[in-house]
C-alpha cells in the first residue's frame, strides 16, 4: 500500500488558513478605542520628553500623575499614526496578533512537533484567543515572556546558549508593558533554581560554564528590567488600590475565566482541557520540567483564572511547554 501523502500538504494548508486570518484581522474595524487616547499619551511624550506625563486628558484628575508604565509603546504608536495613518495601525495590529502565533510555531517545531501538532496548537490558540485580538500592549508581555522563556530553556537543556541581545529585549519590555514583571520573576526564578539544582539535581544540572553564562547574561537581563522611569512604582502598582476596583469587573476581559465557560463561543473549555493536559504532562514528567518552568505555569494559571485577559499569556506559554512533553508521551505509548 502506497504511504499516505495527504499530510505533505498541510502546512501549505495551515498558511493559507493563517494568511486568511490575517487578512481578515487587518480589514476588520478595531474592536475598542484603547489606540486613541495612548496616540494622545505618546503624543504627549514625545511633546514633553516625559516617559510618564501628567494626565491631559480629563478635568477631573487634569495635572496629576498617573500610574501609566507604557510611555515608549505609546510614542511608538503615535509615530505609527503619524507616519501611515489607520494602514499603519491596522498593520501594526496583525503583526502584534501574529507574534505569539509565530512564536508558539517556531518553538514547537524546534522542539521537533510535527506539523498535525503545530496546526493543532495553533487552532485552539486562535479560537480562544480571537475574541481579543485588538491593537493592545499586552502583546509586548505576551511575546517578551514566550522569548525569555524560550532562549532560558534553550539554555538550560543544552540546546542553545542565553544571546547577549537578551538584556535589550528585557530593557525594551520594560518600558513597553509593566508585564515585564512576569520576566523579573521568570529570570530571577530560573537563576535561583538552576543554582539549587546544581546540588539538588532534581533536573540534569547545567555544567558551570553554563550556569554563569546563565546568572551573567540572566542578570543583566533582570538588571536592564529597571532601567525605567519608576521601576519601584510599577512593582507596587498590582497591589495599588485602584488595580483592584471593583468597577474594572464592568470590563470583560477583567472578569475570571469560569465566568466564560458557559458563554457563547465556549472556548473557555478549550482553556482548561489544554489545562487539564499540561497538568497530566507535569505529573507524569515531572523531571523533564525544570523547576522554574512549573512555577511559571502556576503563576499564570492564577493570572488567567482570575482575568480572562491573562490567558493571553497562560495559553501560549501552556502550548510551548506542554505540547512537545504531551507528544513524547504519546509516541512513547504509541511503541509500547
Amino acid at each position: 500500500m502506497p504511504p499516505r501523502t495527504g499530510w505533505r500538504f498541510l502546512p501549505s494548508a495551515v498558511s493559507v488558513v493563517v494568511i486568511v486570518l490575517m487578512a481578515a484581522e487587518y480589514f476588520s474595524p478595531f474592536a475598542d478605542l484603547d489606540y486613541t487616547w495612548q496616540i494622545r499619551t505618546g503624543e504627549e511624550v514625545v511633546r514633553t520628553g516625559d516617559p510618564r506625563p501628567r494626565d491631559a486628558f480629563s478635568y477631573t484628575i487634569a495635572g496629576r500623575a498617573v500610574p501609566e508604565f507604557e510611555g515608549l509603546y505609546g510614542a511608538g504608536l503615535w509615530a505609527v499614526w503619524s507616519a501611515f495613518g489607520y494602514g499603519g495601525l491596522k498593520l501594526l495590529r496583525v503583526l502584534l496578533v501574529a507574534g505569539p502565533l509565530l512564536l508558539v510555531g517556531l518553538r514547537l517545531r524546534r522542539e521537533g512537533v510535527r506539523w498535525r501538532g503545530i496546526a493543532l496548537a495553533l487552532a485552539v490558540l486562535a479560537l480562544v484567543e480571537a475574541r481579543a485580538w485588538n491593537l493592545r500592549p499586552l502583546y509586548v508581555s505576551t511575546i517578551g515572556l514566550l522569548l525569555v522563556s524560550g532562549r532560558l530553556h534553550d539554555q538550560c537543556t543544552g540546546r542553545r546558549p542565553l544571546p547577549w541581545w537578551l538584556p535589550l529585549l528585557t530593557l525594551a519590555w520594560a518600558n513597553l508593558h509593566p508585564g515585564v514583571i512576569m520576566g523579573q520573576g521568570l529570570l530571577a526564578g530560573a537563576i535561583g533554581w538552576e543554582w539549587l539544582n546544581a546540588r539538588l539535581r532534581l533536573n540534569p544540572p547545567l555544567d558551570r560554564p553554563a550556569l554563569w553564562r546563565l546568572t551573567l547574561i540572566g542578570g543583566l537581563a533582570l538588571v536592564a528590567t529597571f532601567v525605567t522611569p519608576d521601576p519601584v512604582g510599577r512593582l507596587l502598582y498590582p497591589f495599588s488600590p485602584e488595580a483592584h476596583h471593583p468597577i474594572l469587573q464592568s470590563i470583560p476581559e477583567m472578569r475570571p475565566l469560569a465566568v466564560f465557560a458557559l458563554e457563547p463561543p465556549f472556548t473557555a473549555g478549550l482553556v482548561y482541557g489544554v489545562a487539564a493536559l499540561t497538568a497530566w504532562t507535569v505529573v507524569r514528567r515531572f523531571r523533564q520540567y525544570r523547576l522554574w518552568e512549573i512555577a511559571l505555569l502556576a503563576g499564570l494559571a492564577w493570572l488567567g483564572n482570575r482575568a480572562f485577559r491573562g490567558v493571553l499569556d497562560w495559553l501560549p506559554v501552556m502550548l510551548t511547554l506542554a505540547v512537545p512533553h504531551l507528544t513524547r508521551m504519546l509516541a512513547a505509548a504509541a511503541k509500547s
